[in-house]
């Protein structure tokens, strides 16, 4: 009955912006038709008037079409006001400029990732690393982009590449950990995040890693310690109580993890695994009702889940209210690509009735369904 653990998600789009605004200038042209234009664009600039500062590097574009520069740095503020398309074509020209400028690539890769054009992100990270193999940036976004294609043994290369560059980039042994523990090699993962923990002790991701290598390698107790330091650390986070209650559950705690599941729900009260998951807990303690609230939340919020229609068919059928079960598992396989187990419960329920017909018929698709792996 329970859901996955979870996955992990990520800020780049905001990562990217902060570090392309972080960057300094390069230097301008110092003369020339446009040089005054584009010296008002880089006050603009400094004072985050992306705007303003556009439209004075498109005055130094228009009095010096040859300006590289302007170019470069007006798709700087189209990134930075999320105009992802117009950071392109000012790229492509500065590229056409300035062919051997690594940020102009880097700027174009950046632009690319944050439209989820992950190979053509990779493309222009690749580029900015022939220029510049010493550009760890470039390393640490192209492995991003690795990993947003579930290719992690390419991502952990270039993390790995970008901690030789940069041993105290706590990020990137944390991003490294997270592709680890991708492709299950938990022991890899659990020695990246102590690294990264010992680096930066209030980095509150990396407790939560941890956590989660813990747990996949059913080390509750250990993974509940992860897990509260991660809370007390940053006690406004809802997966870290979520997964702390997951671990409750499996050392069957189920007061324990009702407490956990219910704080993340106060403080997300849209999240769809915590209701599933304190309905399990609910479940387990026999207190039906209670569960049945769960799963009917759950539903409220995704109701095209399976899962939910059959756990709270589920309780149903323990409070031996079978026409109700009856109805939710008949949901439930209306929702799935035959989850054979559905028409065992749907047909237990039917045999409770009375209903052999009924009862036969879901028998037979179970078997059907389930082959040789026996009873559910």
């Amino acid at each position: 009955m329970k859901k996955s653990h979870g996955n992990r998600s990520t800020a780049m789009k905001l990562l990217l912006a902060a570090l392309i605004l972080l960057l300094p200038f390069q230097a301008a042209l110092a003369s020339g038709a446009g040089s005054s234009a584009f010296e008002k664009g880089q006050a603009y600039f400094q004072e985050s008037r992306f705007e303003l500062a556009a439209e004075a590097f498109s005055e130094a574009i228009e009095l010096d079409p040859g300006h590289a520069d302007a170019y470069l740095y007006r798709g700087r503020c189209r990134y930075l006001l999320e105009l992802y398309e117009e950071t392109l074509a000012d790229c492509a020209k500065a590229a056409e400029l300035e062919p051997g400028n690594a940020f102009v690539y880097f700027l174009s890769g950046s632009a690319h990732y944050s439209l989820e054009r992950y190979e053509e992100a990779i493309a222009e990270f690749t580029k900015v690393i022939e220029l510049d193999p010493g550009y760890g940036s470039a390393h640490n976004d192209r492995a991003n982009a690795y990993y947003r294609l579930q290719r992690y043994e390419e991502a952990i290369a270039d993390y790995t590449a970008e901690i030789e560059l940069d041993p105290g980039d706590v990020t990137a042994y944390n991003n490294r950990a997270t592709a680890y523990y991708r492709l299950g090699r938990y022991d890899a993962a659990i020695a990246d995040y102590i690294a990264a923990i010992e680096a930066d002790p209030a980095y509150v991701s990396n407790y939560t890693g941890l956590g989660n290598c813990l747990y996949c390698q059913g080390s509750y107790e250990d993974a509940i310690l992860a897990y509260t330091i991660a809370i007390e650390i940053s006690p406004d986070q809802p997966v870290s109580y979520l997964y702390r209650g997951d671990c409750h559950f499996y050392l069957e705690r189920y007061e324990e993890a009702i407490a956990d599941y219910t704080k993340a729900i106060e403080l997300y009260p849209g999240y769809i695994d915590a209701y599933n998951n304190r309905g399990n807990a609910y479940y387990c303690l026999q207190q039906y009702e209670e569960a049945i609230a769960d799963y009917t939340a759950e539903i409220g919020l995704d109701p095209e889940d399976d899962v939910s229609f059959y756990n709270r068919g589920s309780a149903y059928f323990a409070m031996e209210r079978y026409e109700e079960a009856i109805a939710d598992y008949t949901e439930a396989i209306g929702r799935s690509s035959g989850a054979p187990h559905y028409y065992y419960y749907r047909g237990m329920a039917y045999e409770s009735l009375g209903m052999a017909e009924e009862a036969a018929a879901d028998m037979e698709t179970y078997s059907a369904l389930a082959g040789d792996s026996g009873n559910p």
